[in-house]
């Protein structure tokens, strides 16, 4: 296993979507949620699977068209609703909004218990631009020094010069960064190729490479850093 020198570390960097917060359902049932008003009779489950086929399938949606793009390619799968237009219109908003989004437990307080103890922070992920909308309604984004995207950089993980653009933007060498991240190839593979140093959060249990350094929560990025959670 590979393991991080944290006496090393100024800068934590962390993906977004699975690692400081999640949808508080499935995204299939937020889809179907929307869609079943436009005349949809897709299942949240046969939504989540053309969700999940057409991500690995297409570039990562940069803006709002391209993410027009891959949810028509979605409907296309499981069947059009009615009004494409305007179910595209509020879906897109859906995920905009603060409602469908939540904090894992413990996100706000490992933040805080970085930031008193003096780690610059950032984020980047493959989310468009609305994830600073998204950050402001979690309460999350006085915590950043920076949030890099394919919008912002235009480059998506796992190209590993989105990482570069990010250490850009904080001054910083890639060997003083530690990135936190939920998948091998996109987060942990990405950022190591880029010089960082790097750490897969597992919040369930599957098989991972074994060079890989693993976390199941981010508490345990504290631990790491000899942090205590009584400093916030």
């Amino acid at each position: 296993m590979q393991v991080v020198n944290t006496g090393n570390i100024r800068v934590v960097l962390f993906d977004a979507v699975g690692t400081l917060f999640d949808t508080r359902v499935p995204i299939g049932e937020i889809y179907e949620n929307v869609a079943k008003r436009y005349g949809s009779v897709a299942s949240a489950d046969s939504i989540g699977l053309a969700f999940l086929n057409q991500w690995n399938l297409t570039e990562t949606p940069r803006d709002k068209d391209s993410w027009k793009a891959m949810v028509l390619s979605i409907f296309k799968d499981v069947g059009m609703v009615d009004n494409f237009d305007d179910f595209f219109e509020e879906i897109y908003e859906v995920f905009q909004a603060s409602g469908e989004w939540q904090c894992f437990p413990e996100t706000r307080e490992v933040l805080q218990s970085l930031q008193v103890t003096g780690y610059h922070l950032g984020v980047v992920s493959n989310f468009d631009d609305r994830i600073t909308g998204i950050l402001r309604a979690l309460a999350l984004e006085s915590f950043f020094d920076s949030v890099t995207t394919p919008y912002s950089c235009g480059y998506a993980k796992p190209d590993p010069r989105i990482f570069e653009a990010a250490l850009t933007s904080l001054e910083v060498d890639a060997g003083n960064v530690l990135f936190v991240g939920d998948q091998v190839v996109e987060d942990v593979r990405a950022a190591e190729q880029a010089g960082l140093n790097a750490v897969l959060i597992l919040r369930a249990n599957k098989k991972v490479p074994a060079d890989i350094q693993t976390v199941s929560n981010l508490s345990e990025v504290l631990l790491m850093l000899n942090i205590s959670t009584s400093s916030a």
